[in-house]
């Protein structure tokens, strides 16, 4: 088995590389849990009762995970206030498969894509939405994205 994970991952799968990369993902699902709101939090901001909150997390309007028993939303999917989400979401979140883990949801929506480009530079989707450009486009990201 380790060798077609060796052979096939690119990655090493000796113990020591193995705690490495849990660690890492560990904290990387902390930093992620702690930049999250819960639906409490998201309804004050955004002047909307909880349970309206809720049901734009049943719809996919806004991504949700949930940690504890507790309903997450991460910060990464609304604007610099906090009071909206950002523009396109809904349809992005259409596009994209429900079961992904919530570090795959940010680690999309935050790392520089090479076929969003402003100002002659690659940029996120979040910042791609948020300057107003063609959700359309991150959309297809994500149907090339999800199918490699």
């Amino acid at each position: 088995m380790s060798e077609f994970w060796v052979g096939n991952s690119g990655i090493s799968a000796t113990s020591a590389d193995v705690t490495r990369a849990y660690a890492a993902n560990s904290y990387a699902s902390k930093m992620l849990d702690s930049a999250a709101r819960t639906a409490v939090e998201v309804a004050h901001l955004m002047r909307l009762s909880t349970r309206a909150v809720l049901d734009f997390s049943s719809d996919r309007k806004l991504y949700t995970y949930t940690v504890d028993e507790e309903v997450l939303f991460p910060d990464w999917q609304f604007n610099a206030a906090g009071d909206s989400a950002i523009p396109g979401l809904a349809e992005v979140l259409a596009a994209m498969p429900e079961d992904l883990h919530p570090l795959s949801f940010a680690g999309f929506f935050l790392t520089r894509q090479h076929d969003l480009v402003l100002d002659d530079e690659p940029v996120s989707a979040k910042a791609w939405l948020e300057a107003g450009r063609p959700v359309a486009s991150v959309v297809a990201l994500t149907d090339s994205f999800w199918c490699e």
